[in-house]
């Protein structure tokens, strides 16, 4: 979450993120159902459900900064269609409509090779990518030094890939969290939640009551939510934001950048990335916040059902279902594919 992406901090999504990060996964703008095998477009939430109508929420110093694109349809034109996206270190991997996970950028550890399943939702992380399947089950490729790849048998309904460590939410409510564990990021209080987030060492969650609680490293006060009721959060390295249930994002932890400073709009979905922030508003353009020097806070004007911000780059979903990327391109990791 909302998929959020995500990275995340990552990535995505979904939620996003990259990274998760939460976040809202959109359509491609006309009567075509987006999604894959076995789920349906639910019309209220603008997001793909499983059929059985349990939630799915999918819920990142370099040079060269641009925008780059990848749209059309894929089987008019032979380009891929997205239905979500994650933005991670640097590599960056989404949905596309027929269920497939297409990752692009650096691929150390094979992290930019996901397996040929169908996909729900996809999170990538700093040197991990997860995702949820049609079935609802976890795969994990990449790194797995500390088995942030190694997911445990269970129904899935959203997946969070953070630094060297992942975790998942189960159909029951429940956090799951599995690699690295040195600052207690892969110990989640025994709460009901309805979306959760992993960043660098710390993991936050949103209850059913909609209290957010956050777990792990602390140094900035990343951990240390606010007392409001949220719809989505998102996790970065340094600082985390959610978004409330009127709308507004609210931040804490790190702020060397600006990164926690949002600005005074209604959002429907944010993303916390390496050290800057970016939020999809009502209106459906994207606002971004932070550190700007590789261009990661300067989107395109151009209307999003979903946003993922990486460490030093960003990627949303427009509402035609195509893929556009702005900031550090130094993997490639900015560049969206053009074919499936």
């Amino acid at each position: 979450m909302p998929l959020i992406c995500c990275l995340l901090f990552v990535a995505g999504l979904a939620w996003l993120g990259g990274c998760s990060d939460g976040s809202n996964r959109g359509g491609d703008g006309d009567n075509h159902d987006p999604c894959p095998d076995g789920f349906s477009l639910d019309t209220t939430s603008n997001a793909c459900e499983p059929d059985d109508n349990a939630d799915l929420d999918a819920s990142g110093d370099e040079n060269d900064a641009g925008l780059n694109d990848a749209s059309g349809d894929e089987n008019d034109a032979g380009l891929p269609k997205f239905t979500q996206i994650s933005a991670g270190r640097r590599h960056t991997c989404g949905v596309t409509t027929l269920g497939s996970v297409l990752c692009w950028g650096d691929n150390d550890y094979g992290k930019s090779d996901p397996p040929s399943e169908t996909f729900a939702l996809v999170s990538a992380g700093w040197y991990q990518t997860c995702g949820v399947t049609s079935s609802r089950s976890v795969r994990c490729w990449g790194d797995n030094d500390y088995l942030p790849s190694n997911p445990p048998s269970a129904t899935f309904t959203q997946v969070s890939a953070g630094w060297s460590y992942t975790c998942g939410m189960t159909a029951s409510g429940t956090v799951l969290c599995w690699g690295k564990n040195d600052y207690g990021q892969s110990d989640p209080p025994s709460e009901t939640f309805t979306q959760v987030g992993a960043g660098g060492h710390h993991t936050c969650g949103v209850t059913t009551s909609g209290s957010v609680l956050c777990w792990g490293y602390n140094d900035q006060g990343q951990s240390d939510p606010p007392s409001e009721t949220f719809t989505q959060v998102s996790a970065s390295n340094g600082h985390s934001c959610g978004v409330t249930t009127s709308g507004s994002v609210l931040c804490w932890g790190y702020n060397d950048q600006g990164q926690s400073d949002p600005p005074s709009e209604t959002f429907t979905q944010v993303s916390a990335g390496g050290y800057h922030t970016c939020g999809v508003t009502t209106a459906g353009s994207v606002l971004c916040w932070g550190d700007i020097d590789q261009g990661q806070s300067d989107p395109p004007s151009e209307t999003f059902t979903q946003v993922s911000a990486g460490e030093f780059h960003t990627c949303g979903v427009t509402t035609a279902g195509s893929v556009l990327c702005w900031g550090s391109n130094s993997h490639d990791q900015a560049m969206p594919p053009t074919s499936l």
